[in-house]
């Protein structure tokens, strides 16, 4: 397998490894099966690192999908996901407390969802013809190209999409890579920037979740505080804080998109000019010539290897959790 290479005790090999882990395992051929069932909505149930796929699938999809996709993290099922819906629950460990709670309300709902994990105990609770594995021994956060490997054709099943060609853009983003030392934007020259900041990731549209992940991994690899928020919406309220920015070295970064609507071209460039004249200096990130899948999984690539360029400037483990560990612990005693 393409992946064997990658040394997973080294979360470096392991982000480094992004491109070959997209498109390396496929949902199970009976999932498949299961998936072309009709179906009202599509429910994606996932935690941390495990979540980030459905929302990535929510984004691409949200303007097409002729039936609602959503995501939720959290122990409770909403309401109206009934048993003519289709549930898709993501734990990496497969002992995610909320994910497992949540799946038992989905069982009780007479729904039989679709799982995908690389062990633990949803493997053991799902039903076999709708269980797809995942490579074990990963960090969570690690494994989102290989969760996006089973989810997106599942989920483009469901909603009757083409499956898209995930080995390709895996090839793309390691070709892309090469190209980053060239145009002033290298994960080195992006951390140094970030240096001493507050980043505060902004996407719109697909990137929405790209922006998420980017503050993520911020926060688990670098140890570091992070934020992101969404246009238009942080055009109503966010932006009157702006003159708080410099003060407390907040770092606005814009994930740019050739497919960023001219209204919404026309919000980032505003918006930016705001933050310029009260003295703010902002980031501009983009990926030319790029399908919409393609731009985020670039966006998240990049930005996944500008964290481990800020953790190895910080000194940190990337790798360690201990603080989520810790509440793990503490939670598991009460």
């Amino acid at each position: 397998m393409a992946i064997d290479n990658i040394d997973r005790t080294s979360m470096s090999s392991m982000v480094n490894g992004f491109p070959q882990m997209v498109g390396a395992v496929n949902p199970s051929t009976d999932a498949i099966e299961s998936a072309k069932d009709t179906t009202k909505g599509v429910c994606v149930l996932g935690m941390g690192g495990s979540a980030i796929a459905g929302e990535i699938c929510k984004g691409l999809y949200s303007e097409r999908a002729p039936i609602p996709i959503t995501c939720v993290r959290d122990y409770a099922l909403p309401k109206y996901v009934d048993s003519d819906w289709s549930v898709i629950a993501v734990s990496y460990s497969g002992n995610t407390e909320e994910t497992l709670s949540a799946f038992a309300e989905a069982i009780k709902r007479g729904i039989i969802p679709f799982v995908i994990s690389s062990g633990g105990k949803l493997m053991d609770l799902a039903d076999p013809k709708r269980f797809s594995r995942l490579p074990d021994s990963f960090q969570p956060r690690a494994a989102l190209p290989l969760i996006l490997s089973v989810e997106l054709p599942l989920i483009e099943t469901l909603i009757g999409q083409n499956r898209t060609n995930l080995i390709q853009i895996g090839k793309k983003l390691a070709d892309r890579k090469k190209e980053w030392t060239d145009n002033g934007s290298s994960p080195n020259q992006i951390a140094r920037r970030l240096s001493g900041k507050i980043p505060l990731f902004i996407g719109s549209g697909h990137l929405q979740a790209a922006a998420y992940r980017a503050k993520c991994q911020i926060n688990e690899n670098a140890k570091i505080a992070s934020f992101h928020s969404i246009l238009p919406e942080a055009n109503h309220n966010e932006i009157e804080s702006v003159g708080w920015f410099a003060s407390k070295d907040i770092l606005p970064v814009f994930l740019r998109s050739e497919h960023e609507s001219p209204r919404i071209r026309k919000r980032i460039e505003a918006t930016s000019e705001i933050y310029f004249d009260e003295g703010v200096d902002s980031i501009h990130l983009n990926h030319a010539n790029a399908s919409k899948l393609e731009e985020i999984l670039l966006h998240i690539y990049h930005l996944d290897l500008v964290s481990m360029e800020i953790a190895l400037k910080q000194g940190v483990d990337a790798v360690a959790v201990e603080r989520i560990a810790r509440l793990k612990r503490i939670l598991s005693q009460a």
